[in-house]
């Protein structure tokens, strides 16, 4: 065995351990036929990039079970919020929008178990108004940190632009939480009993 499938087999070791008891002895024979037919550097630059998409894929399945919904909502709400700091405190506009792309990526791919977690299960009136609520505190962050980055004088387009998309998803999902949660009735509680 070459250093190279040696090596690939090792980053094969980062998949989830179902996924490398399945594919994983597959995953390094194809490796090793393509180390012996195309080369290694032309071995590897066809793997890498798969290597580069499919891990992080699989880790979410992994990690993201059907009954570990909040899972999913919890790792949205703080990969948004890490981006979010990320621009609004000026740490890094590339790394916030990376962050940002990262938190759509894992909304869209785990959208049903997004809205399950969101779907309160007695129609809950309070937890629709508490999404409306942290949606208008995202808003107010990215209006304050929009004015404060005017004031400085030096605004550039990419933060112009996060500003902005920050914004209008933010001032989008207040209106859209604000609006079922106030159509929302008031949960009753429990009919009394009679013995």
């Amino acid at each position: 065995m070459t250093a190279h499938v040696r090596s690939y087999r090792a980053m094969v070791g980062l998949y989830p351990r179902g996924f490398r008891r399945e594919f994983g002895d597959d995953l390094v024979r194809h490796f090793a036929e393509l180390v012996s037919d195309l080369g290694p550097r032309r071995a590897w630059s066809r793997t890498l990039l798969d290597l580069i998409i499919t891990l992080p894929i699989y880790r979410l399945e992994a990690i993201m079970t059907p009954s570990s919904s909040h899972v999913a909502l919890n790792l949205t709400i703080a990969i948004l919020a890490a981006g979010l700091i990320s621009i609004f405190a000026g740490i890094s506009l590339v790394l916030g929008v990376v962050l940002l792309a990262a938190a759509a990526v894992v909304a869209i791919t785990q959208r049903t178990k997004l809205a399950r977690s969101l779907r309160p299960a007695n129609g809950s009136r309070a937890r629709r108004l508490t999404f409306a609520a942290i949606s208008g505190a995202v808003l107010a962050a990215a209006i304050v940190g929009y004015l404060m980055a005017i004031g400085d004088g030096h605004i550039s387009g990419g933060v112009l632009v996060a500003f902005n998309l920050v914004g209008m998803i933010a001032l989008t999902s207040t209106g859209v939480f604000l609006a079922i949660g106030l159509r929302t009735p008031r949960t009753i509680g429990p009919a009394p009993t009679s013995h």
